[in-house]
């Protein structure tokens, strides 16, 4: 059940909430800790102005005011754990048409040992049960996952990652089992929530079942990253059960996570972002860093579409690439990628990195040549910018008349792209480069040949729309 949360702070401002979101939920909590003041008659309005489910939350009250409130009728009310077993008993007894939902919260942390706190939780004989909990990392977002899936045929339960690390668990209640899942009415009611629309239009809630299919972008930081955008319309319009999610993974626990993120039936892919690219290469024994993961009975598979990428753009742009000469700024992940693929369509490659000696060993990899920026080329066709900075070289290294690349989305159009427009420099954008890998990692995840060109219809407009959000 999705569960609109109302926290006022008037009761005007409730009702007009309740009304407006009436068809859009399966019920509505009201926060009674957050509302300016505390009116029976008030909540009693709140009560009666829905035909959905209700929940009364609220701090620790005495009995005698949870009696008062039960005596409103509601369907469930929210009974914090730590308060006496009596308290339990005694409204299980007088109010037997109530269910009971026995909460704890943990504001700082997530609890080692989640099903010894569910054990002491069922001694309140409570009908449902929800613990939140604050994720420090993706590690204990996936330990809450792990958990609630194992857990959530037993009995009604509910389990929440709070903050930045815990959303991907506030999306996935349907195929994981939640009982009530939560969305602020109007602004978040706690930290990390998702907005009511995001639930339902981006993430697609009410379309999501145990056998939806998980993808995710995989980095850090995520945050700015439009994946989940882009993948997510691509299932939507084509109808796919699937849902694309973003989790950001601490360096130290990165293989931790992978470990778990595999045991999941459900997963099937993985976008890989900085910094992670090398490492995952190293993971899978790979020749060329990772970007992409398709994820079959356990096993990881990785392709690498950086690459394809860059090359589906240049060559649009520019033509038959063997014999040009390519300068590409940067050693990383990326640069890594489209090198690659460049050698692989008989450029000639120079790599210039900050770190000398890793160009050179890297050039010396796959037959190009590297150096550091003292080392940097007096002649090339084209310049791509392949590190994270908006401006890596003096705009004087810049050849007049050149073909200029960056890689990096945001912004659409960097310093460097400047200096080259200036210039008279063919100039491609970041996102063009986006568009043509992501619309490869849709090839990889689904192998639909026939829907290539559609796949790759949506993600650009997607990508387009979203980029014009940010001007």
């Amino acid at each position: 059940m999705l569960f609109a949360s109302i926290q006022g702070p008037t009761y005007k401002e409730a009702l007009k909430e309740i009304t407006t979101l009436e068809d859009r939920v399966d019920g509505f909590e009201l926060r009674l800790d957050l509302f300016k003041e505390f009116s029976l008659q008030g909540i009693k309005q709140c009560i009666r102005a829905t035909q959905k489910k209700t929940l009364l939350t609220a701090k620790r009250h005495t009995e005698t005011l949870w009696d008062e409130l039960c005596s409103l009728q509601p369907d469930y009310i929210d009974v914090e754990y730590g308060n006496p077993l009596s308290l339990f008993k005694n409204i299980a007894r007088n109010h037997p048409s109530i269910q009971i939902l026995c909460s704890h919260h943990d504001f700082e942390k997530t609890p080692q040992d989640l099903s010894s706190l569910f054990s002491l939780m069922q001694e309140t004989k409570a009908h449902a049960f929800k613990i939140a909990c604050f994720a420090q990392s993706a590690l204990d977002m996936l330990r809450c996952m792990e958990w609630i899936y194992k857990h959530s045929l037993q009995q009604n339960l509910t389990c929440i990652a709070m903050g930045e690390f815990g959303a991907p668990l506030r999306v996935l209640g349907p195929l994981l089992g939640n009982w009530i899942d939560y969305a602020p009415a109007s602004y978040p009611t706690a930290p990390g929530q998702l907005s009511l629309d995001e639930l339902l239009f981006l993430y697609r809630y009410r379309n999501l079942h145990p056998n939806t299919d998980v993808f995710a972008l995989i980095g850090d930081p995520v945050s700015q990253s439009i994946g989940s955008a882009v993948h997510n319309a691509v299932f939507r319009q084509l109808q796919r059960e699937a849902v694309y999610l973003k989790i950001r993974i601490l360096p130290e626990e990165f293989h931790e996570c992978m470990q778990r993120i595999r045991s999941f039936p459900f997963f099937r892919g993985l976008s890989v972002t900085m910094p992670y690219k090398e490492k995952m290469q190293k993971t899978l024994l790979s020749k060329e860093p990772i970007n992409t993961v398709l994820i079959r009975e356990n096993t990881l598979f990785g392709y690498n579409t950086d690459g394809y990428g860059a090359v589906q753009v240049l060559e649009k742009q520019v033509g038959i690439l063997q014999n040009l000469r390519i300068c590409i700024l940067g050693c990383g992940g990326v640069a890594k990628g489209i090198a690659w693929a460049l050698i692989r369509k008989k450029a000639y490659v120079h790599i210039v990195s900050r770190s000398e000696q890793n160009a050179k060993d890297f050039a010396a990899e796959i037959g190009g040549e590297g150096g550091g920026y003292a080392d940097f080329p007096v002649f090339y066709d084209v310049l791509i910018n392949a590190t994270s900075q908006p401006m890596p070289i003096s705009e004087e290294w810049i050849i007049p008349n050149s073909v200029a690349m960056d890689v990096n989305t945001i912004p659409q159009f960097s310093l460097f792209l400047q200096a080259a427009q200036k210039k008279g420099c063919l100039c491609i954008p970041g996102y063009q480069i986006f568009i043509e890998q992501a619309a490869q990692q849709q090839q990889i995840w689904f192998g639909r040949e026939d829907l290539k060109e559609k796949e790759r219809h949506i993600i650009e407009q997607t990508t387009l729309t979203q980029f014009s959000s940010f001007a």
